[in-house]
């Protein structure tokens, strides 16, 4: 046969292994039985037309290599000995042949374990385990080896674990404090933390608390501490529901021995706002009497007292009036005004487009030869358009504009100010105007107090030029100087910390200043007033959105409709973002 190719052995196991082999190529004939080396101690034979092979009473842990050898049906030709394949180790087993340990009292509290090493290793030894009254012990094979034979000794059980403290959070969480065994008779490393017989977490030794979350509202729970004996401290809490739910919590605290159990410290959540409410269903009955049918909470986290039913009126532009207060002192704002189709709006009135005007809200009869200029409708005589400029129609010249009370020519590069205290205009380069005086912004130069200055390195802040390392809270004209502080920001004119303070701003930019809370309340801005961080804002009040809603805003799943009126033939302009709640419900 040709040359056969190295073997490929897997599926490795302490004492089995899979051989994978390729036919001789060319075969040269017809290959009746292949055998199979297994160095250094065994060889097997296979039929010809087989190419794998499991290799059986393997030693665990031993080092081997395999060789294959194809042999042909006829003729003395000699046999085709593949190369040798890659060693490969079997993994470790069990050990065997233990002997039986020996037991020496040496205190009445006490016992010395020792015993001999195995007969067959089978893989390198790291630990050594041992029971005693259904208690297991561990011990590193290198440690418990150290100065003879291998031993360790059994210590007493833990003692003096108390009951622990649990302080309710809120209706979803409580804190569990514990205190570690008065007599822990071992090393104590951790504490692990088990929820309904799994593990839950898991704490250092250095932690003597624990916040228990997704509990369920006014519900009563029993906490026990386990205190275990072993070298690995574990402290356990069992949490049993007594009534509305069942769920169970451990906490466990181990060192390898033997377990000590606390007392049972009972506890109970406090209540929270109910969930899970349905919509209420409506009847109408009579113009006066609608039926309201309602189902109770699907978690009511609480005891339930009584329910209040809120209704307000739908309120809509057709039938509201313009800007006022209601009954009730609140502003709405919406506006509504009907006109004709054939007629435009000019303020808060309607002219008739084809024989009216309207000049900057106020109302003229059309006239030939007259235009708009500002509030006044005046004559122009000319056939072309004029230009308004200071209340005065005037004929249009090209590369001129309206400066102040003047119409003056003014180049594209050029830049027109007006000085209203002397009456005149000032045109020159630049694209603005300091005290009346055109300039540049990108010119480096500097406008404060209406004097222009040298701009390197200084700003201006109150009227005055600073350097501008300086901060500047307020505007240039009216602002003040403030030396930088990390951490501050400007709020108006005042420099805040903005870890101890809040600025609000209302709806015309007023600031104002308020406390940011402390570590157990935070706040945040609700127009210029403060609100809790939990709260959402309604024009400047904070409200718990899971119990009210704005009524700034449409309530949700409430249809919007634009009404159209083509028999009316009027035009509808309304705005309004009046809008209500039809009815929630309050814990009592």
């Amino acid at each position: 046969p040709g040359p056969v190719d190295p073997p490929i052995v897997s599926a490795l196991h302490p004492r089995t292994a899979t051989v994978n082999w390729t036919p001789p190529s060319p075969p040269n004939g017809i290959i009746t039985n292949y055998s199979i080396c297994v160095c250094p101690s065994s060889s097997v034979a296979v039929p010809g037309n087989v190419t794998t092979s499991t290799l059986l009473d393997l030693l665990p842990y031993q080092a081997y290599m395999v060789q294959v050898t194809a042999g042909p049906a006829y003729g003395n030709s000699g046999c085709s000995v593949s190369g040798m394949s890659e060693s490969f180790q079997t993994p470790p087993a069990a050990p065997e042949g233990v002997p039986a340990p020996h037991l020496y009292s040496e205190t009445p509290t006490s016992v010395l374990l020792s015993w001999g090493a195995p007969e067959r290793s089978n893989g390198p030894l790291e630990r050594t385990l041992g029971w005693y009254h259904h208690q297991t012990i561990s011990a590193s094979w290198s440690q418990s080896t150290e100065g003879g034979s291998p031993r360790a000794g059994l210590t007493s059980e833990p003692e003096g674990m108390s009951a622990p403290e649990v302080i309710p959070v809120n209706g979803s969480a409580a804190r569990v404090l514990w205190l570690p065994p008065q007599q822990p008779n071992g090393a104590v490393t951790g504490y692990h933390i088990y929820l309904n017989d799994h593990l839950h977490a898991s704490v250092d030794n250095s932690s003597g608390s624990y916040l228990l979350g997704n509990l369920l509202p006014f519900t009563v729970y029993n906490i026990q501490v386990h205190t275990y004996k072993t070298r690995y401290t574990h402290l356990c809490v069992h949490i049993l529901t007594v009534f509305f739910n069942s769920v169970l919590i451990q906490v466990e605290v181990c060192t390898v021995y033997t377990c000590l159990r606390s007392n049972v410290t009972q506890t109970t959540t406090v209540e929270d706002l109910p969930a899970d409410l349905d919509t209420p269903h409506t009847q109408v009955l009579s113009p006066r009497v609608v039926r309201l049918d309602w189902s109770h909470p699907g978690r009511p986290s609480g005891i339930m007292l009584g329910y209040e039913i809120l209704r307000r009126t739908l309120r809509s532009c057709a039938i509201t009036s313009s800007v006022g207060e209601d009954s009730a002192g609140l502003t709405l704002r919406c506006s509504y005004l009907q006109c004709p189709a054939t007629h435009g709006v000019c303020g808060v009135s309607c002219f008739h487009i084809d024989t009216q005007v309207c000049c900057d809200g106020r109302i003229y009869t059309k006239r030939p030869r007259h235009h708009c200029c500002q509030d006044n409708y005046l004559s122009w005589s000319n056939s072309t358009d004029p230009v308004c400029c200071s209340g005065k129609l005037l004929p249009v010249l090209p590369d001129h504009q309206c400066c102040g009370d003047y119409y003056v020519r003014v180049k594209s590069d050029e830049y027109c100010c007006p000085d209203h205290s002397w009456g005149r205009v000032s045109v020159g380069l630049g694209d603005s105007c300091c005290g009346g005086v055109p300039y540049s912004l990108r010119g480096g130069q500097l406008c404060c107090s209406g004097t222009l200055h040298d701009g390197f390195g200084v700003r201006c802040c109150g009227g005055r030029l600073v350097e501008d390392t300086l901060v500047c809270c307020g505007e240039a004209d009216r602002g003040e100087v403030h030396t930088y502080v990390p951490g501050f920001i400007c709020c108006g004119r005042d420099y805040i910390n903005s870890s101890t303070s809040l600025c609000c701003e209302s709806r015309d930019g007023k600031p104002t200043i308020h406390p940011a809370g402390n570590i157990t309340v935070t706040m945040k801005c609700c127009g210029s007033e403060v609100i809790h961080q939990e709260e959402e804002c309604c024009n400047g009040i904070g409200y718990n959105p899971e119990r009210h809603v704005c009524a700034d805003q449409p309530t949700p799943g409430l249809p919007i409709q634009v009404r159209v009126c083509p028999a009316l033939a009027v035009i509808r302009l309304c705005v309004c973002t009046f809008f209500c709640l039809l009815a929630f419900f309050t814990i009592l």
